[in-house]
């Protein structure tokens, strides 16, 4: 270790190998950028004076032929859709929507994999081999066709339902890594202390063992939320997912459908916002997960 490097706890280390990781740097711009348009859409829209908002109509649209205006219009610089409505707009709050999605849905499936995983692999024995059992048949499904069957028992899906299934879809990625980590540091020199000072297991799991798997985690949840993003946008294309006149990316793409030679920037622009999102949480996953591995070096 170099004397630069004395003193630096293994996560201050790790959080220097990332600032120095321009493309993860880059992630975490685009991240930046789509959270402060999910939690501040009013500051790049205008009022909706003219009723041309996310679900409203412009009302200076008033011929069927008119509705359909190309980017770069005064007030409107991605155009129109169908329906007169402003196409930056509905981006800028399906960002809301997308990042909301890719959020909580990642915190259920966090919720449920580090209950179950940390179970699993802190007591051992038979219920670990029931959590590995039960998690080894949620992988046997695919994930689109579990989703599905989810949804479909809904007949018009809210946002919390495509909470809980991308949840239920996710734990078991979450508890396998969780599992593994705990197995791993169960017998470490802290734990046994902390049995030798009458520490209950509880305690053991929750202040000690947890804290110490928290690297792995993050970046598995990083990558989990452009998962879900992704998911949800492929759930509205297939038309299960957010009804309409919901501005989700995944939404606006199944509008864009019947428009494509007439109006392609309806599909285009909604499309590139998911591409850049997934691109830029991809970016800052990796970035983490080599910022946090053991064997990269200063």
């Amino acid at each position: 270790m170099t004397a630069t490097n004395r003193g630096r706890s293994p996560t201050q280390m790790a959080f220097k190998r990332l600032r120095r990781n321009r493309l993860a740097m880059l992630g975490a711009l685009v991240v930046m950028m789509v959270t402060v348009l999910a939690f501040f859409p009013s500051w790049l829209v205008p009022s909706h004076a003219d009723g041309a908002g996310p679900y409203g109509f412009a009302e200076q649209f008033r011929g069927a032929h008119e509705y359909q205006q190309p980017p770069g219009i005064p007030g409107h610089p991605l155009g129109t859709d169908e329906l007169g409505r402003d196409v930056w707009t509905r981006i800028v709050y399906g960002a809301g929507i997308s990042l909301r999605v890719g959020l909580v849905g990642t915190l259920v499936a966090l919720f449920i994999g580090l209950i179950l995983g940390s179970i699993a692999g802190f007591r051992g024995g038979r219920i670990d081999t029931l959590i590995s059992r039960l998690t080894d048949t949620f992988f046997a499904f695919p994930s689109l066709l579990l989703m599905i069957g989810i949804l479909a028992v809904f007949e018009k899906p809210n946002e919390i339902v495509i909470f809980a299934a991308l949840g239920v879809v996710g734990w078991p990625g979450v508890a396998r890594i969780v599992r593994g980590q705990v197995i791993s540091l169960r017998g470490s020199e802290f734990v046994l202390g902390a049995r030798a000072l009458g520490q209950s297991d509880t305690r053991i799991l929750i202040g000690h063992v947890l804290p110490n798997c928290l690297g792995p985690v993050v970046v598995v949840s990083t990558l989990m939320i452009a998962g879900n993003i992704l998911a949800e946008a492929g759930l509205s294309f297939l038309g299960i997912g957010l009804p309409p006149p919901s501005p989700s990316w995944g939404r606006m793409l199944v509008d864009s459908k019947e428009y494509w030679v007439d109006m392609p920037w309806m599909g285009i622009f909604p499309g590139l916002s998911i591409m850049i999102t997934v691109l830029g949480f991809n970016l800052l996953g990796d970035g983490l997960r080599d910022a946090f591995d053991p064997k990269m070096k200063d």
